[in-house]
């Protein structure tokens, strides 16, 4: 009975450990164009990171829609490269549907890809990297 107790606790150990890591994500504000100069805007706050998913730099979004309604946010995206050039996506424009008092972020699994932004899609090496940066973010309302 003593072993089989030490094994639980070294598996819940183990487990907490490892959820505790996939958890601790480098988010960074996205900055928006908002007036007071944060990552929130209208009551959806944004936030970023660079990742490596399945052996490609990526950069992961997160977004959270404090309204009591569902936004479908829309927004273009570029990456400013270490030599201060502005590098737009391949991509047109990217937009997701936030449902209300929800949070949407990007994983590897690539669950939402509007999400999940290649470097490559930019033109660029993680090297090469200096920011994320979006402009034109909106949303409208959806009933």
């Amino acid at each position: 009975m003593k072993i089989n107790y030490s094994i639980f606790v070294l598996v819940f150990v183990l487990i907490s450990g490892l959820s505790r890591a996939q958890t601790n994500v480098n988010w960074q504000g996205l900055y928006l164009g908002s007036p007071d100069g944060t990552n929130a805007l209208n009551g959806v706050e944004v936030y970023y990171t660079l990742a490596t998913c399945n052996n490609n730099d990526v950069i992961l979004l997160s977004m959270t829609n404090h309204n009591a309604y569902t936004v479908k946010a829309g927004w273009q995206d570029f990456v400013m490269s270490t030599t201060n050039s502005k590098l737009p996506s391949t991509t047109v424009q990217d937009s997701v549907t936030i449902p209300a008092k929800a949070t949407l972020a990007g994983d590897c699994a690539n669950n939402t890809i509007q999400l999940v932004l290649k470097l490559t899609d930019f033109g660029i090496l993680k090297e090469d990297y200096k920011e994320f940066m979006v402009s034109k973010f909106d949303f409208i309302i959806i009933h």
